[in-house]
């Protein structure tokens, strides 16, 4: 029995001074006594301790990846670490530590890292610092300046792009960029992303403050730049009301794609359902010989009468007949999107259980079938 209870100690012995000399062990071994967050199946004291000394480039970042998934219960020395590791050598490392310092730094405490990181000479680098800027929102007056730079001058589109989210984080404070984002509305968009939609999302999060150049924006040549002013104002709401007159001249606009963002925003701005109405099914009827043009315009006519609801009933005879014969499926699956938010009607009812049943093309089927549970969840 002795025998025994001394081999049982040697191992004991062995066991902890193995866990002494290994760090990592050490620190996964504290971590689980002392209760510590778990994340990826290791205690944060551990992540902590990868992010600083891990051996490889593939360990520190996945350690800083690991440390950003803690948020609010990441220790205090993890912030110290991701500062850090925005000095490693490898821009995988200091990519993932940005990313992370958006996510659980103290904004005023990461405010400085990261701007400097908005420097880095890697480009995604200055991407996840621009994002994580965005995240954190400090307080320091040098942010806005740093990310309308980047906003500017950036040559790597995602970066530039996170960018133009940062800033319309900043809301209102961002008002300098405003004049910069507008001109980003008429860019094409790109497989790594959308200088048009990125712009207008961040425009209107700043909001107001944005009005009088987006307004006078509704004049310039670029239909792309029209159409993107127009989502801005029916983004505002009600605070476009002052755009009105000039939203109005583009229903006429020689673009229709552009004429019926005009209808949009009226109706949302006003909410004059007999215009909207007339206006949507006058476009639904387009003559537009361009094959795709078409498409966008009656698309987006149907959407609008979605918009409009049970109030537009003029417009549920054509949406039905639509529903049924169209030979285009992408349309059909808009009108029975539109038609699932016109109220409980019988023939609506019955024609949505129609396309659900028998339509040939299984994205119609799923559209009419989520429109039926709308209904009846409204009821």
């Amino acid at each position: 029995m002795r025998k025994y209870l001394i081999a049982g100690a040697v191992l004991l012995a062995a066991v902890a001074a193995v866990v002494a000399l290994v760090p990592a062990l050490r620190y996964q071994v504290q971590g689980r006594l002392s209760g510590e967050p778990v994340v990826e199946g290791q205690p944060a004291s551990y992540w902590v301790y990868a992010v600083r000394e891990g051996e490889s480039t593939r360990e520190r970042a996945e350690a800083a990846a690991a440390l950003g998934q803690l948020g609010e219960q990441a220790p205090a020395e993890t912030a110290a670490a991701l500062t850090q590791a925005l000095s490693d050598p490898e821009a995988s490392v200091r990519k993932s530590a940005a990313s992370a310092l958006g996510k659980v730094g103290s904004a005023q405490d990461a405010a400085g890292p990261l701007l400097t990181a908005l420097g880095d000479k890697d480009a995604d680098v200055r991407a996840a610092a621009a994002g994580a800027l965005g995240l954190l929102r400090p307080s320091d007056p040098a942010v806005v300046p740093a990310l309308h730079e980047r906003a500017k001058g950036e040559g790597y589109l995602p970066a530039r792009l996170a960018a133009f989210a940062a800033l319309g984080r900043l809301g209102d404070r961002a008002t300098v960029a405003v004049p910069t984002l507008i001109d980003a509305l008429k860019e094409s968009d790109s497989p790594l992303g959308s200088p048009h939609e990125f712009a207008v999302v961040a425009l209107k999060a700043i909001g107001p403050p944005t009005l009088p150049a987006v307004t006078e924006a509704l004049g310039r040549p670029e239909p792309r730049t029209r159409i993107g002013s127009l989502k801005i104002l029916a983004g505002l709401g009600a605070a476009a009301r002052p755009a009105v007159p000039e939203v109005e001249k583009r229903l006429a606009d020689e673009d229709p794609l552009v004429g019926l963002e005009a209808v949009h925003a009226l109706w949302v701005i006003e909410r004059n359902t007999e215009r909207t109405i007339g206006a949507a099914l006058k476009h639904l009827r387009t003559t537009e010989t361009d094959q795709r043009k078409r498409g966008q315009i009656r698309a987006k006519a149907i959407y609008i009468l979605g918009e409009v609801g049970p109030d537009a009933k003029a417009a549920v005879p054509e949406l039905l007949a639509i529903l049924k014969d169209d030979p285009e499926s992408y349309i059909r699956t808009y009108t029975a999107q539109a038609l699932g938010k016109m109220g409980r009607d019988p023939t609506i009812v019955a024609a949505l259980k129609v396309a659900a049943k028998d339509d040939k093309d299984p994205e119609v089927c799923g559209a009419a079938h989520e429109a039926l549970k709308k209904l009846a969840s409204s009821s």
